[in-house]
């Protein structure tokens, strides 16, 4: 659980180095049964290079609400956001990572890109149903599959997957920076970085970690 807990973080805060300008523009629609009071959706979108995080609002109009997700992507192969509700219209930036470092837990992480979300109460927002496209489907495969402790499994199964890319950082950066393998047998990078598709192998996020690995 404590390997869950800290590769999961640490893979949705992941930030690479930025590079060259890829706007993205994504529509996030949705519905919340139960507004219990709510009247806002909001869309906390985390880091991504320079840039700082973003947060964006909109109304929930009998229950259902649409964002709109601008964000430059600066050569990574996805962006992480979380939704979540709140009759509060005036929330900020801060007021937000505030909430976050509070405790926070009441909301939907997702990946980006074209979705709808369905929620039926708040007390069901963090397993709220995402019809949405490959990377998210992916996306909760893979965190099953971490709590499960079966995450290389996934990676043989989806070598073509950002997330199988970004799971190999997330663990790489705790197995140099923590003593949270400690008691493991050595992990072989360069053999699991093998194994993924060419298109994760040469993109900018899949060079910088080559170079990383093969300088060890």
């Amino acid at each position: 659980m404590k390997q869950f807990l800290k590769i999961s973080s640490i893979l949705l805060l992941f930030v690479s180095q930025p590079g060259s300008a890829q706007i993205m523009n994504n529509r996030i629609t949705g519905k919340l049964d139960q507004a219990d009071g709510n009247k806002y959706a909001y869309l906390f979108i985390k880091k991504s290079g320079n840039d700082g995080d973003t947060l964006v609002r909109a109304p929930l109009t009998e229950g259902q609400f649409s964002l709109n997700a601008v964000y430059d992507l600066k050569g990574r192969l996805c962006a992480y956001a979380d939704v979540f509700y709140s009759a509060d219209s005036s929330l900020t930036l801060d007021r937000v990572k505030q909430m976050y470092k509070s405790g926070y837990r009441d909301y939907r992480s997702i990946v980006l890109e074209d979705l709808q979300i369905e929620t039926e109460s708040l007390q069901a927002i963090r397993v709220s149903k995402v019809n949405a496209g490959k990377l998210n489907r992916e996306f909760d495969l893979y965190f099953a599959a971490l709590a499960n402790g079966t995450e290389l499994g996934f990676i043989n199964d989806h070598p073509g997957s950002p997330i199988s890319l970004l799971h190999l950082k997330a663990r790489q950066m705790l197995d140099t920076k923590t003593q949270l393998f400690f008691n493991e047998p050595p992990f072989d990078y360069v053999l699991w970085f093998s194994k993924l598709d060419p298109y994760l192998k040469t993109s900018v996020e899949g060079k910088e970690f080559q170079k990383l690995i093969n300088s060890k």
